[in-house]
Order: C-alpha cells, then sequence, then structure tokens
C-alpha cells in the first residue's frame, strides 16, 4: 500500500479519528476507548490492478494490531454506475 497522506485526530476523551489516503483508495476509521471498540473502513481499488490480495494482507495486519475479541469483515465488491 502506498500512503500518500494521513491525518490523526485525537479528543479529549480519548478517541481517536484517523483517515489514511492511499494511492489504491483509503483507510480511515476511529477509536471508542469508552467501549473499547473500532471501527475501521479499508477501501481499496481496482481499476489499475487487482488489489485484492493486498486489501485482505491489510486486513490481517490491522487485526494483528488491534487484537479483537469479535470482528466483522465484510467485502462490498464495487459495482460500476
Amino acid at each position: 500500500m502506498h500512503v500518500k497522506n494521513a491525518s490523526i485526530v485525537p479528543f479529549s476523551d480519548g478517541t481517536v479519528n484517523f483517515h489514511i489516503d492511499l494511492a489504491e483508495s483509503h483507510f480511515s476509521g476511529g477509536t471508542y476507548l469508552d467501549h473499547r471498540h473500532v471501527a475501521a473502513e479499508l477501501s481499496i481499488c481496482n481499476e489499475s490492478a487487482d488489489n485484492l490480495s493486498k486489501g485482505k494482507k491489510a486486513c490481517e495486519l490491522i487485526r494483528e494490531y488491534f487484537k479483537p475479541t469479535t470482528r466483522n469483515i465484510r467485502r462490498i465488491p464495487w459495482k460500476a454506475r
């Protein structure tokens, strides 16, 4: 994955929002410490190349980092207009 820009916004309650622009699309989300919850979205573009394997690897790395007790990972294929 190629990071083009990244922003992290911390809040006084410990919540953190983040957004990372990728050449292949974006990764964004937020942490919610009160609920011990992380919500994240990884969007991968497949226009110039099939990046599905990169997306799967990124999901595994994210999972290893946060070590969730439960998770909900969905693959939603892009629908052309």
